[in-house]
């Protein structure tokens, strides 16, 4: 039946350890992890309450008797390798056999374990409590779609026979996937995280419970593990007689690995271990090793490494403060290897937050305060006071706005009272280059632009903007003027933008895209991320923004959800795809381009995209569109954070896929196949009810 007090390290190998003169008192110094030591009876040293098992009520046999029948036969063992002298090989199995059952039943290996599981639950904690892993983890933390999701979603859908049945292409399959899991990440995340945390923290309270379990039942196996003693019977065992007085580690035995550092042996891979080290006594070392003598092997270091290899305790015959001092050692091994593998194991896991990612100064203060000369030219009925007094604010709001935004590159400003004559007449410096037009939509009448142009060879900007912005600019009406300097500074960001570019990418802003789709979604994103740099580099200019850059988007998505419909139902009876891609492309265009505007101002503004106007939010969750939205923030946000680190202009067509996305929301879907030939579908089973409901009523 088994007893109360149960020993993991048992008495009668303890007695090797004992305090010199203490008579029949059999008691050790117990040296805990902290500094503190005491002596101990052994009947109480290296002993829990029911370690083993706990009292059988019918009478059955338990481990602890097992454990206990079994000591009977280590007793033999133990008193055979003890009556070594020093310097002679040791019977290989039998040390194999001592050393395999010693280190397979003591605590340490419970302890380790423990802190393992506890290590790994907050570890996980940390680990998977952060979005940006699980992102990682999927491989859809960027915009483009990586290699590693393109591995998960290909060995997904080659298990699946309804995917290859559908006819649905891999290549568009796979972007769909992209898309709901970016979109879907984030609303999982928040909705499961309490559950994961609440699962974690729950591994971590029954860890001792559960490490017991699986130590009991290796235990069950066999006192001695038959896999354990084949592997250290390999080895060459000789005894060695020491000068110094010999710790008793609460691993038991402690192995040097083939890179020198020292480890329990628990914790050691066999295929690693250089020797294996077993203190017989106070004075006597068992040594295992590859070499056929070991005579040469340094054993001052054993009590330093013992120390260490402890993970709670260690016992001694002596209480010097030699062996004293070496208690503030206990763990640093154990627990070292214990976290080391852990961390090593979640590492694969950890990723960076790419939104967090240092970026390169090329929006920041400017370190030279020469003033800038760019050119200001006025088209139109402006008085020479005008002119002045225009041309002195723009001086001051040139001033303020390079200091944040590179201006090196501003070919010019032009005011023009004929703003579409000014931009249709300005010499862009380009052969072939269309002329521009006013951008006059949902937003109202176009009033700037910084188009691209080309003086000697180098790519700038100039700005046009509408004779009107000019006067309000000098206005005596606040309002005017804080508008005024808004449309600048936006104007100017662009300008600044189109140089940041080039300058990271040399030349790649005249470079046709050679991709159909590519170049077609290219022109519907253009302006987002293009209004996203500049409404975020300009958002200190535009207090009071917020609202209005709301507003537009949503009349833009409400616009959308009602044209692009009916142009698609047109489309079945006249067929001219074109018409329909021209509408909404625009229409689609415009709700990027405001989304864009919006979120770059919300992230220079600080403030939150959606504040303030339930009427959007509400639009956006009717439309299952607000989970779409905080994912093309999330792009834009990367875009802006890699800025001067761009390594293609990959990076920017990988926002076509928002592009996309919004047309899959009316049964547009753009393709390209495997042969390159560029598609756009318009499923009719779109329209299907409302076609069908037509034939009805002309009786078909």
């Amino acid at each position: 039946m088994a007893g109360i007090i149960q020993h993991e390290i048992p008495q009668l190998f303890q007695r090797g350890f004992l305090i010199p003169e203490t008579g029949d008192a059999e008691r050790v110094f117990v040296f805990r992890r902290g500094g503190k030591s005491y002596p101990s009876h052994i009947n109480r040293s290296g002993a829990e309450r029911y370690f083993y098992s706990q009292p059988s009520l019918a009478g059955e046999r338990t481990l602890d008797d097992e454990i206990t029948d079994y000591e009977s036969r280590l007793t033999t063992l133990v008193s055979e390798l003890r009556s070594l002298s020093g310097g002679v090989n040791a019977d290989a199995v039998v040390s194999a056999e001592v050393i395999a059952h010693l280190t397979t039943r003591n605590a340490h290996s419970r302890g380790a374990l423990v802190h393992g599981f506890d290590g790994l639950a907050r570890g996980a904690i940390e680990v998977f409590g952060n979005e940006a892993n699980w992102r990682g983890l999927f491989g859809i933390q960027t915009p483009q779609i990586s290699n590693t999701f393109r591995s998960r979603i290909g060995e997904i859908f080659s298990k699946q026979p309804a995917v290859q049945m559908s006819g649905i292409p891999l290549d568009l399959l796979e972007r769909f996937a992209f898309a709901a899991l970016r979109e879907g990440l984030s609303p999982f995340f928040e909705q499961q995280l309490p559950f994961l945390q609440q699962v974690m923290q729950t591994l971590s309270t029954e860890a001792p419970a559960n490490v017991r379990d699986i130590h009991n039942k290796v235990l069950e196996g066999a006192p001695a593990p038959a896999a354990r003693i084949n592997a250290l019977s390999t080895l060459v065992w000789r005894t060695h007689e020491t000068a110094f007085d010999v710790i008793l580690p609460d691993c038991v035995a402690i192995t040097r690995d083939r890179d020198g550092q020292y480890h329990p042996l628990m914790m050691t891979a066999f295929d690693d271990i250089q020797d294996v080290y077993l203190p017989l006594t106070s004075r006597k070392i068992l040594v295992g090793s590859h070499k056929n003598n070991s005579q040469d092997i340094d054993l001052t270091m054993f009590n330093g490494a013992a120390a260490e290899c402890s993970h709670a305790y260690f016992i001694s015959g002596f209480n010097c403060p030699e062996i004293a001092s070496l208690s503030a050692s206990i763990g640093m091994r154990s627990v070292r290897v214990i976290d080391a593998a852990i961390s090593e194991a979640l590492s694969s896991y950890s990723h960076e937050d790419v939104r967090q990612l240092p970026t390169s100064a090329i929006i920041n203060e400017r370190s030279s305060k020469t003033p800038l000369s760019i050119p200001v030219n006025f088209n139109g009925a402006f008085e020479q006071e005008d002119v002045h007094r225009i041309s002195t604010a723009i001086t001051e709001v040139l001033a303020s706005a390079a200091w944040t935004i590179p201006l090196e590159r501003l070919d010019g400003i032009t005011f023009a009272d004929d703003y579409a004559a000014a931009l249709h007449g300005l010499d862009r410096g380009m052969l072939d280059a269309p002329p521009i037009s006013t951008k006059d939509d949902e937003a109202g009448l176009g009033v700037a632009q910084a188009p691209m142009v080309i003086r000697a060879g180098v790519i700038k900007s100039h700005t046009v903007l509408r004779g009107l912005i000019g006067r309000m600019l000098v206005s005596d009406d606040d309002a005017n003027r804080h508008h005024a300097r808004y449309v600048i500074v936006h104007e100017l960001a662009h300008a600044g933008f189109t140089q940041v570019i080039d300058d990271t990418l040399p030349g790649v802003l005249l470079t046709p895209i050679q991709n159909a789709m590519d170049g077609d979604l290219h022109r519907i994103t253009y302006a987002a991320w293009n209004g996203y740099f500049a409404a975020r580099a300009s958002a200190n200019f535009a207090v009071g923004r917020l609202n209005d850059i709301q507003s537009l988007l949503l009349a833009g998505i409400t616009e959308a959800f009602t044209a692009i419909p009916e142009a698609r139902l047109a489309y079945r009876d006249h067929g001219d795809l074109n018409v329909l891609m021209m509408l909404a492309s625009s229409k689609v265009a415009f709700v990027l381009e405001w989304a864009g505007n919006l979120l770059g101002h919300a992230a220079g503004a600080e403030c939150s995209a959606l504040e303030g106007n339930r009427g959007l939010e509400e639009e956006l969750t009717q439309r299952e569109l607000r989970a779409w939205l905080e994912d093309f923030g999330r792009d834009l946000e990367y875009l802006w954070d890699r800025r001067g680190r761009w390594e293609s202009y990959d990076e920017f067509i990988a926002i076509n896929r928002h592009a996309e996305r919004l047309l899959w929301c009316f049964g547009i879907v753009p393709w390209t196949t495997p042969d390159g030939v560029y598609r756009i579908e318009i499923p009719i089973s779109t329209d299907e009810e409302v076609l069908m409901r037509r034939m009805s009523e002309n009786g078909l």
